[in-house]
């Protein structure tokens, strides 16, 4: 059964109403956000500056205006507050509004994202490290492209430096945590009116519900259309393997890592390696029947090379492309 299906429309947003707010009294955070506000300026005619005393005057703000993209200067403790509010306040509401894009821009912990921050369907966008003075030029690059069509996903993509690049012309990306549950929004900025077709400018495939079964076993997807577990199943036995959605042009679909040491159920059996491995190769065989690339996808041709795998005390030779021998580089997939 075929599962994977072509998302059928997109989301084009114009004219894009922006709010930019600092929250709090900590003036560095204002002064981020006045130079931030200055950016979006330049893109988007519809731009709100207005700084709040603390997060639930930001939830007052959000209801009433409108808004489609948020972008919020806070210090989050790592209990995922800010102050005394929870940001999944902040969130929710935003989700209950209609705002497609939160973009949380001041320096803070993993820890203080991490399992606190649960977006629903929004795009989210949390800052560990703006890299000094290399954000605002990132985040001028970043939202011309987004002012004229770009999806943000495909707009971040772009703004990564190639490979080869002089370290002069490199303009660092923020650490941040990107998580895209609307990744064919187009927020459109100044004199901008044309409408995009999401699959397009993306070219992107989304999952629907559905089971593959093979002989012997069988692979079910859960979760929304943009992450979630392959549930994988063998006679009484079963592992997840977590996925999400790639912003990564010739990819589909990502994996974070592949962790089969163990099954789910019977919970805590332990899986050898030599079965890791047939379970990785079936779910790479499963994807490319649905017609779905991921970074399992092996070339058409396999081609040896002269010079040694890179593994160690491996005597074999690697192959084009890769710094491992075909096994080596199935074992590099999984955790250890």
């Amino acid at each position: 059964m075929k599962w994977f299906r072509p998302k059928q429309k997109s989301s084009t947003v114009s004219p894009t109403k922006v709010l930019v707010s600092a929250v709090g009294a900590d003036e560095e955070l204002a002064a981020m956000a006045d130079c931030d506000a200055g950016i979006y300026e330049k893109h988007y005619a519809n731009v709100t500056n207005t700084p709040v005393s603390d997060a639930d005057s930001l939830v007052d703000i959000i209801k009433t205006g409108a808004f489609d993209l948020v972008h919020v200067l806070a210090n989050v403790n790592t209990d995922g507050t800010i102050g005394r509010t929870h940001a999944d306040r902040v969130l929710r509401t935003c989700a209950k509004t209609d705002v497609k894009l939160v973009f949380f821009a001041a320096e803070n912990p993993y820890d203080a994202y991490g399992p606190h921050f649960q977006p629903g369907p929004l795009n989210l966008i949390m800052t560990m490290d703006r890299r000094g003075d290399d954000f605002p030029v990132f985040l001028d690059g970043l939202l011309g492209k987004m002012s004229s069509g770009t999806t943000m996903p495909i707009a971040w993509k772009e703004l990564l430096p190639p490979i080869g690049a002089a370290p002069e012309d490199i303009i660092l990306e923020p650490a941040c945590i990107l998580d895209v549950r609307q990744g064919g929004v187009v927020l459109l900025g100044k004199d901008q009116t044309v409408a995009l077709n999401a699959q397009n400018a993306q070219g992107r495939t989304l999952l629907s519900q559905g089971v593959g079964i093979m002989s012997g076993f069988s692979f079910t997807r859960d979760g929304d259309v943009y992450s979630g577990p392959f549930i994988y199943r063998e006679e009484d036995r079963r592992v997840n393997i977590y996925w999400e959605w790639s912003i990564d042009p010739n990819h589909d679909i990502g994996f974070g890592y592949i962790d089969l040491r163990e099954w789910h159920e019977p919970k805590g059996t332990k899986i050898d390696k030599e079965h890791q491995l047939k379970i990785l190769r079936k779910l790479r065989q499963w994807l490319k029947d649905q017609n779905v690339k991921s970074p399992l996808d092996l070339p058409l041709e396999i081609e040896t090379t002269d010079r040694p795998c890179h593994w160690a005390n491996c005597s074999e030779r690697k192959t084009k492309g890769s710094a491992y021998c075909p096994r080596h580089r199935d074992l590099s997939l999984l955790r250890e």
